[in-house]
């Protein structure tokens, strides 16, 4: 179970949030037609995974994932609003469906 978690009909936006120590930090609905998702400025450190969103069309800009156990960021078909950062997490490509440095 994740930190926080949108349904398939969700619709969210979460901005300047930390979360640290669970097992994902943000998880999105494995399909979703109608969710709209919006992750701004997050901080994910030491989670087993970071953001994982499995749908296309969540929009993740500015966010930091650090030293996750596995993911840092794993949203394939994300819209990438840029400054996402990720650096030390498990699993290679820090990032996947957006664009990190490692800053």
């Amino acid at each position: 179970m994740g930190a926080a978690e949108v349904g398939q009909l969700g619709s969210t936006v979460m901005r300047q949030n930390v979360f640290v120590h669970n097992d994902v930090g943000f998880r999105g609905p494995d399909t979703a037609e109608t969710a709209q998702v919006t992750l701004d400025r997050n901080t994910f450190r030491r989670n087993g995974d970071g953001i994982l969103v499995d749908f296309p069309g969540a929009r993740l800009g500015g966010n930091s994932a650090v030293k996750n156990a596995r993911w840092g960021i794993n949203a394939p078909g994300a819209i990438d609003l840029g400054g996402n950062t990720a650096r030390g997490n498990g699993n290679e490509p820090q990032c996947v469906g957006v664009v990190c440095t490692a800053h």
